[in-house]
Order: structure tokens, then sequence, then C-alpha cells
């Protein structure tokens, strides 16, 4: 295989982690500015703890995961913005998110996996990403292989699909858009940060309101 075909995704990869390890970041220093130095003050360790793990995520892994992305699963045949493609991508992560993060708090045995996410009990934006490596790999990435395996997307709907997921996730943790109001059957800020508070409840995250969904078609 020639070095073009691992190097140029490879690069892609990372300039698509960067950018959302950017984002994150830039909104730890403006919006969620206060909350930010509250967390260097009272656990800096921890702060540099979420710093290191955004790094090896987001940096280090995601270039890596791109690359097989690109050479097993991707269809580069078609440059146009498939929309249903970034739907069912978007539906497809949130619902397997939403199984995996459950699972981490409902069998008691894979709470491991998720505790280190937790320690964030007023998180910053940056904490979304501020995730063990297993965590990462099991509900975040994996929930993106899985609908590009079935429907071969193409480049750029993927990576659209991966940067919406990614921009929400670092929205919905962040505290000043606690009380930002959206549609129930979406996920606001406010019912993120609550289940960093209370820990067992609304699992979902970080687009569709699984939990109100659920809820709702069971009062039918």
């Amino acid at each position: 295989m020639n070095v073009y075909y691992i190097i140029n995704p490879y690069f892609k990869g990372l300039h698509l982690g960067a950018y959302l390890y950017l984002f994150a970041h830039i909104l730890d220093h403006t919006l969620c500015k206060s909350d930010m130095f509250t967390l260097i003050k009272k656990d800096p360790i921890l702060f540099n703890q979420c710093a290191t793990s955004n790094f090896i995520n987001l940096i280090v892994l995601a270039p890596f995961y791109y690359i097989f992305s690109e050479i097993f699963l991707l269809s580069n045949n078609d440059t146009n913005i498939q929309y249903l493609n970034i739907i069912y991508i978007l539906l497809v992560h949130n619902f397997l998110f939403y199984i995996a993060h459950y699972s981490f708090h409902n069998i008691k045995s894979l709470y491991f996996i998720h505790s280190f996410h937790h320690k964030f009990y007023h998180p910053i934006p940056s904490s979304g990403n501020a995730v063990s490596v297993t965590e990462y790999n099991i509900a975040y990435v994996l929930p993106f292989l899985i609908p590009a395996y079935f429907i071969k997307p193409n480049e750029i709907s993927f990576r659209i699909s991966i940067s919406i997921i990614g921009i929400l996730n670092a929205l919905i943790h962040s505290i000043p858009l606690y009380n930002f109001k959206i549609n129930k059957f979406l996920i606001k800020p406010g019912d993120h940060i609550e289940h960093h508070q209370k820990l067992t409840v609304k699992y979902a995250a970080p687009l569709l309101n699984i939990d109100y969904i659920l809820s709702y078609f069971n009062k039918q």
C-alpha cells in the first residue's frame, strides 16, 4: 500500500481531532472561563488530567481511527454532502452511546470504565472528551464506525457527523448554558450537567434526549 494512503488520512484525522480539541478549549477560556479557573484552583491535578486525556483521545488516537475509517469504511466516489447518511450516523451514534453510557452506570463491573469522567462534578467543555481510553473506544469511536460500516458514507458526510457530535459534546458540558431552552426531544446542557451531579438520571447525550423519548413512548 502506498504510504500516501496512510499519511493523507492520518493528517485529515489529526486536523479533525485538533479542531474539536481547540473548540472545547476555546470554550473553556471564554464562555466557561470562571468554571475552568474554579477547577484549576480546586483540583489542578484533575485539570491537568483533563487536558492530557483530551490530547490522548483527540490528537494521538483519533487520527489512527480515521485511517482505518478511510481505508475500510468510507466511499470516496461522491463528494456531495449526503444528508440522509449524516442523519443516520447521528441517530445510530446517539443510540449506541446511550446503550454504552447506561451500561457503564448500571452494570457495576463496568463503571470503572466511566468513573474518571465523573470526577468532573462541575464539568467544563473540554471534560466532554476527558474519558478513559476504553470509554473513548467503546462509547465515542465505535458508534461512528458501526453505522459507517453499513452505509459507507463519503468522507465529507462522515466528517460532518463527527464534527456535529464533537461540538455538541463540548456544549453540553458548558455550565453557563445550563438554562438554554430547546425542544424536549433534544439534549440541552442542563440535562447532561444534571447527570454529572446526580449520576443516575439522564444518560442521553449529546443530541437526542433518548431518556425523554423512551418515557414519552412508554406513556402512550
